[in-house]
Formats: C-alpha cells, sequence, structure tokens
C-alpha cells in the first residue's frame, strides 16, 4: 500500500468536513424554505376561511329598510300610454343617484346586481320571488325591499325559512307559504335548506345527489296542499297584475310554475329562472314556453335563463333618462 502523505490526509479531511457543513446548511435552507412556504399556504388558507365565513355571514346578515329612494314627481305612465301592453310598472325614478351600500346585497350569483343595471335608481317596484329562502340568505329581492323601497309577492315551500321570512320581510305586498304547481294537488315537500323542493318535480339525477334514500315517512317531508300561481296571486295580490321582475328558483319545478300563471292577466318585465343542469330537455320545453307567451330570450347566465317583456322599452322608456 502507497502511504498517503499527512498534509494530503489533513486537506482531504478538511475538505470532507467542509462538504458535510454544506450539505448540512443546504438541507437547513431547503427545511427553512419548506417552513416558509407551508406558513404562508397555512396563512392564505386562514385568511381565505376568514373571507369566506365573512362573506357567508354577510349573506345571512339583515339589515333596516333604508330610505334612500325619493320618486321623482313623473305622472303615472297610463295603459293607454302603451300601445302593446295591458300593464304598467309602479315604478318611479329616483331624485338624484341612488348610492346602494355594498353589503345590500345579498344574491348568490350576483343576480341582484344584474337586475341592479336595469332598474337600479328606480323606486317602489313590484317584483316575485320564489325560492328566497328566509328572505335574506341569496334572496335577489332583498336589495330592492330594503334600499329602493320596492315591495312584492315572496312564496317559500320550507315551514322553517318561511317563519324566518315574515320576520324578516314584514314590509311586501305578501309572504306566502305554499307550493306551486300546475294545479291544485297533494304533493310532498321536501325541507332541505337551499337544496329544498317537491319531490315529485324533482330530476332523477337531483334525487339521487341530494335525497338519496329519502322517503316520505322522512321528518323533513311533508305532505303540501300546491296551488297554482294564479290562484295565489289572485288570493295575495289581487289589484297587482305587472311585477318588474320574476325570480323563480325551486329545484326542479320552474316549469309547472310558469305554466300555472295566466299571462293574460299578470306580466312580467324580466323573468329569470334557475337552469335545471338535471334535465336539459325541460329547459328547452320552458324556453319554447316562454317565448310563445311573448317573452324574448335573452341569454343564459349561470345558472339562471334570462328572459324579458317584448315592450320592456315602451314600458320603462319614459324612465331611461
Amino acid at each position: 500500500m502507497i502511504p498517503v502523505p499527512a498534509q494530503l490526509k489533513g486537506n482531504y479531511v478538511a475538505c470532507r468536513r467542509q462538504n458535510i457543513i454544506a450539505a448540512a446548511c443546504l438541507h437547513r435552507k431547503i427545511i427553512s424554505v419548506f417552513i416558509i412556504l407551508y406558513a404562508s399556504w397555512t396563512a392564505v388558507r386562514i385568511h381565505k376561511a376568514k373571507a369566506e365565513k365573512k362573506f357567508w355571514d354577510e349573506k345571512k346578515k339583515n339589515y333596516p329598510r333604508l330610505s334612500l329612494c325619493v320618486p321623482d314627481d313623473l305622472p303615472v305612465q297610463t295603459t293607454g300610454e302603451i300601445s302593446n301592453s295591458s300593464m304598467k310598472t309602479s315604478a318611479r325614478k329616483a331624485k338624484g343617484v341612488v348610492k346602494v351600500p355594498e353589503h345590500f346585497f345579498k344574491s348568490q350569483s350576483k343576480e341582484d346586481k344584474k337586475l341592479m343595471g336595469w332598474f337600479g335608481n328606480l323606486c317602489g317596484g313590484t317584483y316575485i320571488e320564489m325560492g328566497g329562502a328566509d328572505g335574506v340568505f341569496f334572496s335577489n329581492s332583498f336589495v330592492f325591499n330594503k334600499a329602493l323601497s320596492w315591495k312584492g309577492v315572496l312564496i317559500e315551500l320550507s315551514t322553517s325559512s318561511y317563519n324566518q321570512m315574515i320576520v324578516n320581510r314584514p314590509d311586501e305586498i305578501a309572504t306566502v307559504h305554499a307550493g306551486v304547481c300546475k294545479e291544485p294537488q297533494k304533493l310532498h315537500a321536501v325541507n332541505d335548506g337551499l337544496t329544498g323542493g317537491i319531490y315529485e318535480f324533482a330530476a332523477p339525477s337531483f334525487i339521487e345527489q341530494w335525497w338519496k334514500d329519502l322517503s316520505f315517512d322522512d321528518p323533513k317531508v311533508e305532505e303540501i296542499e300546491c296551488d297554482t300561481m294564479d290562484n295565489i296571486l289572485r288570493k295575495n295580490a289581487p289589484t297587482t297584475t305587472y311585477f318588474d321582475f320574476f325570480s323563480l328558483d325551486v329545484e326542479g319545478a320552474e316549469l309547472a310554475v310558469l305554466e300555472s300563471i295566466d299571462f293574460e292577466r299578470v306580466k312580467f318585465g324580466i323573468i329569470f329562472a334557475e337552469a335545471d343542469k338535471h334535465n336539459e330537455r325541460k329547459n328547452l320545453v320552458l324556453k319554447q314556453f316562454l317565448e310563445r307567451k311573448g317573452y324574448s330570450y335573452l341569454y343564459h347566465d349561470h345558472p339562471n335563463d334570462w328572459f324579458v317583456n317584448p315592450d320592456f322599452d315602451e314600458i320603462y322608456g319614459h324612465l331611461v333618462y
């Protein structure tokens, strides 16, 4: 064996020691970077969770009615001034610009902000909302009632949500606890929060996803008297025959509701209905049904299909400027 010089051996040991120290330093740096990244990721998750909680809490929070909307002294438009419509809006243009606080918007998918594009700065209009739950959480009409002095007919199937609604929205034309269908009959209501609805109208895939293994003996299910929209409106809002918008979200029963309306007696400025992702055929039938009733299809903006009165320009033309 060839002897290794002491100096060379010492250099080798020193070099190895340096490599070990360098590797240890690199290891510590990697661990430090990992800790920093994990801490940042955790902080982002916590911030996101807090933001989401704030969002949901805000959507659930009720507010007292504001007196923001003071109508202008425009004369009421008479029926005769609308050549192609037998209806007229009760809405009046506000004096000045109405600035609505952001927390008054409650819609799940910004439907209320879209409606503001057509009806913002108008006082005293009317609406129908079906599927507005407790009248606050995800309500599309909340901001109009609380900030612009509108009133309407709220129809809710769930008993628990209706009991909250009558407290949260006392200043309405009517708050109605009912199921709506094409003809009066007894059906089964599923009280299951935002996924509640009438069992007989739900698509099989919807039942499989949300109500699997649910029986009519389940405590969440109750037998109800289902009535037509025409009967409900004649009973609860007999003198109101024009509504500026109709918000319809009833988990698959949208077509049955529309088929129960007397469109010769009652008209709307805007109609939007939640599209049934479990039944495209029903969506097409609904679209063609409303077109036959004279309403023009605007577009699909998830999750809703939007329709407009063909006389919108004549009904609201005097309120444009």
